[in-house]
């Protein structure tokens, strides 16, 4: 039995070393190594179980046996790991797992051999507390890692997340993207964890790296159960993005919520995403929540894209046809020098319109350039035409001093 145990722990070892050696192929040499070790674990305990009780154990045998342990230890010291503490591989952790399954490996056999009268060499009771010792330190280095509890969350483990926050693992731990457990229940659309997470204290109105609170990631899912239970937890509208993008995912039923729940339209950048978007409706159904006269970008989106419809809506809501935007640019300039206008004719119906609302046609850039002199470095000489019809004279024409 000796013989074997040496043997096969000799062919284990070699087939690791190999395995380091073929990369891709690893798995061809690592399956057998698994099998060898621990064939060479059983035919040491075998060995020790019988030779023990008569002092026939030589160091020979102690020092083979402890390499099998720590080989069989080391390589299912990971799935191990991951099968009783779920979440991001640690260090630290792994070795106390490694530890607590050499420490079984040796407490098995010695927990089973009697001496010859009838004695045990390592009582029972014994031998589960030193076992339940050695299980308990990666335990303890589990839910001291801050990250555990995040990732339990993430595999949808609720016995486990019920277990950490028994234990006091922190609720408002953060992953390195600032992901708290509750914004990855959330995106996971997990109520039940959602709402044992809150009735532990976790903050709904806590930030990630980006700045997005849960409730915008239940926005982004488009789940209203959970944008239920946030609300009713304390998650606050007004300082969320989730209003501009739920416009911006065209989720219409989560808009009509948030509007419902006094979502502010002005300033959460909604109605801007849907002159972005070029919906229509949705325009004039979030100007009919926004007071008078917007003061949003909507304006000057629409006209960038040469939507003449959507910039009537926001004309005729108050929106200032002199309001100034990048580089001191007024709608009127913008409509004059927007590349995503399809064609010229739009592009004049749409000067048209703003002159009608009151555009100054003599506004000038923070270049100093007028509408006239913009189209005219465009060289777009039927726009200087329609120009020159408010009134507005050419350089050319200009009267000599």
């Amino acid at each position: 039995m000796r013989r074997a145990h040496e043997r096969t722990l000799l062919l284990g070892l070699a087939l690791l070393v190999l395995a380091s050696w073929l990369s891709y192929v690893a798995f061809l040499a690592l399956i057998p190594a698994c099998f060898c070790l621990l064939l060479s674990c059983w035919c040491g305990m075998r060995h020790v179980r019988r030779c023990l009780p008569t002092a026939t154990v030589g160091w020979r045998s102690h020092c083979s046996y402890l390499v099998a342990a720590v080989a069989v230890s080391w390589m299912f010291a990971p799935g191990v790991e991951a099968l009783c503490c779920p979440g991001d591989e640690q260090a630290i952790r792994l070795v106390g797992v490694a530890l607590a399954v050499l420490v079984s490996l040796y407490l098995l056999p010695f927990a089973l051999i009697r001496w010859a009268n009838g004695q045990r060499v390592l009582r029972l009771p014994t031998a589960w507390g030193l076992l339940g010792i050695a299980w308990l330190i990666p335990m303890v280095l589990w839910i001291q890692d801050p990250t555990a509890l995040a990732g339990a969350v993430g595999e949808g483990r609720e016995r486990t997340v019920r277990l950490l926050l028994a234990l006091g693992c922190p609720v408002n731990a953060t992953t390195r993207v600032g992901h708290t457990p509750l914004m990855l229940a959330v995106l996971a659309e997990n109520p039940a964890l959602v709402r044992l997470l809150l009735a532990h204290g976790a903050a709904p109105n806590a930030t990630d790296n980006g700045g997005s609170t849960a409730l915008d990631m239940a926005v982004l899912r488009g789940n209203i159960t959970l944008l239920e239970l946030l609300y009713a937890a304390g998650a606050r509208l007004d300082t969320a993005q989730a209003l501009a993008w739920a416009v911006g995912q065209e989720r219409r039923p989560v808009v009509d919520w948030l509007l419902a729940h006094h979502a502010t339209v002005p300033g959460s950048g909604a109605l801007e995403a849907a002159a972005r978007y070029t919906d229509a409706a949705m325009v004039q159904y979030l100007l009919r929540h926004t007071p008078q006269p917007d003061r949003s970008m909507g304006l000057a989106e629409s006209v960038d894209r040469g939507d003449l419809e959507m910039a009537r809506l926001f004309l005729a809501h108050g929106a200032d046809p002199e309001q100034r935007f990048h580089e001191g640019m007024t709608p009127l300039l913008r409509a004059v020098v927007s590349r995503m206008i399809p064609d010229e004719e739009r592009r004049m119906a749409l000067i048209d319109l703003l002159l009608a609302y009151g555009a100054d046609l003599a506004a000038r850039a923070d270049s100093g350039a007028t509408a006239l002199e913009l189209a005219q470095q465009r060289q777009a000489m039927g726009l200087v035409e329609h120009l020159s019809k408010y009134g507005v004279r050419r350089e050319s024409e200009a009267p000599a001093p």
